[in-house]
């Protein structure tokens, strides 16, 4: 169901290539496209947000010299990305605490740097 789900996206413009990634052994039945996650459960289609395993999750430092609606507006977006992207709402408050992590990570790692 899901390789008939990206043929469709194939035959849309033949001068635009995708490329995915599937296994007849992946029980989960997902497919990692752009930065989501595509699943079909129980024929529902559910996106998620996905991260390439090379991903460091690097923002902007938050004591750069940029405007502070600039530097505020981050975490407001990354919120904004799972809100739309993530349809499990079960899931939501998982990915925005992941993205929290990743943030703070980020804030603990510039502030050793200095």
């Amino acid at each position: 169901v899901l390789l008939f789900f990206f043929f469709f996206f194939f035959s849309i413009d033949n001068k635009i290539v995708y490329t995915f990634e599937s296994s007849e052994s992946n029980d989960n039945n997902i497919i990692p496209y752009l930065d989501t996650n595509i699943k079909i459960k129980n024929g529902v289609i559910e996106v998620d947000i996905y991260a390439k395993p090379t991903d460091t999750f690097n923002y902007l430092p938050f004591n750069s010299s940029h405007p502070r609606h600039v530097l505020l507006n981050i975490p407001y977006c990354l919120a904004r990305r799972i809100r739309g992207i993530v349809s499990n709402e079960s899931k939501i408050p998982i990915r925005m605490q992941q993205m929290r992590k990743e943030t703070d990570q980020e804030e603990v790692s510039q502030s050793a740097d200095q």
